[in-house]
């Protein structure tokens, strides 16, 4: 697990406000040695301040061997370490600092201990830096820029409207043509099943029951065989070939 994962999970958490990643408690080209938090999370409320800071820890010996988070206590309402699984204990940390760790997985993050509420004693250099540096600051729609937007409306909507006008035909020229082609299927087998009735009345005509299985319609043509002619033999063995085609393919409609 790296850092960059565990920020995409508190970017995630914090979807709803105010992140900011890499944060810095001064100008980006200043040489001044400017504090930066790994992430700094402020929430799109007016009601009681609650700013987050996160330092994040993939390592021991990063956690070990690093100070300079303390120095982040004043800019933030909140402070945590988020990490991997079973990095830090708890005994290791003041009361007062939070720990969030990230599932085995990589896909969750759990808060071992929840951070206390302290008063932010530092942070306007912070506030400066997140609007100066890292704000887009939407200006006032001129006269000119309303007439371009209105514009820009109208050609939008008239291409949708355009869009939707050729979809709409094509779905209907799409459907015309399956009604067509299952009307021609319905047709087709209309016509075997009545070929099948002619045969089949043919048979009972015969006295021979067309629900028997083929080997007992074979000796029921072999005792007729007597009496018949062998053109009469061939014509009933066509017969019987047809029907056997005509009652497979009515077995199987989509094969016909």
């Amino acid at each position: 697990m790296i850092a960059s994962d565990i920020i995409k999970l508190l970017k995630a958490k914090h979807s709803e406000d105010v992140f900011v990643s890499e944060c810095k408690d001064g100008p980006t080209q200043s040489v001044r040695n400017y504090l930066r938090m790994d992430a700094w999370v402020m929430p799109r409320s007016w009601t009681r301040q609650a700013i987050t800071a996160y330092e994040v820890k993939v390592s021991r010996s990063d956690f070990l061997g690093d100070e300079k988070w303390r120095n982040y206590l004043p800019l933030c309402n909140y402070f945590y370490f988020a990490t991997a699984p079973g990095l830090i204990q708890l005994n290791e940390l003041p009361t007062e600092v939070g720990l969030i760790e990230a599932s085995k997985s990589g896909s969750r993050l759990f808060i071992k201990r929840k951070a206390v509420h302290h008063e932010a004693t530092n942070i306007e250099g912070v506030l400066r830096y997140v609007l100066m540096c890292r704000s887009t600051i939407r200006g006032e729609t001129t006269e000119s820029g309303k007439r371009e937007f209105w514009k820009t409306w109208l050609e939008t909507r008239q291409i949708d409207a355009t869009f939707g006008h050729n979809l709409s035909k094509k779905l209907r020229e799409t459907i015309d043509k399956e009604i067509i082609l299952a009307r021609h299927e319905n047709e087709n087998l209309l016509r075997k099943m009545e070929t099948y009735d002619s045969h089949r009345q043919i048979l009972d005509r015969l006295k021979l029951d067309h629900n028997v299985s083929s080997w007992r319609f074979e000796n029921k043509l072999n005792e007729l065989r007597a009496g018949i002619s062998d053109q009469e033999i061939r014509n009933m063995e066509d017969l019987s070939l047809s029907l056997s085609r005509i009652a497979s393919k009515l077995k199987n409609p989509i094969l016909a």
